[in-house]
């Protein structure tokens, strides 16, 4: 007997995550600088087995916050109102514009399926969609049903 493989286990990569909050942030983050200032330090060693280990014990007093105004207000604005204007009026018209062509195409394909392919001018009973279909299921039962076939060429 062969010794069961083992297959190693493929990683599928993270979703990204594609909030806005996140990408906002990045862009904001060169123009706002938080700087933390320490009041007191204090230093002092622990012996433990043999070994002195020195520890910093750092207490922070206060945050001081700067921030550029310029490009950060011009950031939001881009972000949250110009680039959603601009993506809704160009939805709005490619909409408007494509709506009709969609339409006629709809309704093209629609006359196409009802009146077959055929172009030799006999009236047919059916659309070429649904004889199309008879027929494509006719192929594939024709193996696994025997003597049915023939009963969905019925016109």
């Amino acid at each position: 007997m062969d010794p069961p493989h083992h297959h190693p286990h493929r990683r599928i990569p993270a979703v990204p995550d594609l909030r806005f909050e996140y990408s906002y942030l990045r862009s904001i983050a060169p123009y706002v600088r938080v700087e933390r200032q320490i009041l007191q330090q204090t230093s002092f060693s622990e012996k433990g087995k043999g070994k002195a280990v020195e520890t910093t014990e750092r207490e922070a007093a206060s945050e001081i916050v700067q921030v550029q105004w310029g490009p950060l207000l011009w950031i939001t604005t881009r972000d949250q109102v110009i680039s959603p204007l601009l993506q809704g009026t160009l939805w709005a018209i490619v909409s408007l514009f494509l709506r009709p062509w969609w339409i006629a195409l709809g309704s093209d394909i629609r006359s196409w399926w009802a009146r077959g392919a055929s172009r030799n001018g006999s009236p047919e009973i059916e659309g070429h969609g649904v004889q199309w279909l008879r027929n494509w299921m006719s192929a594939l039962l024709a193996g696994s049903v025997t003597g049915s076939s023939n009963a969905l060429h019925v016109k």
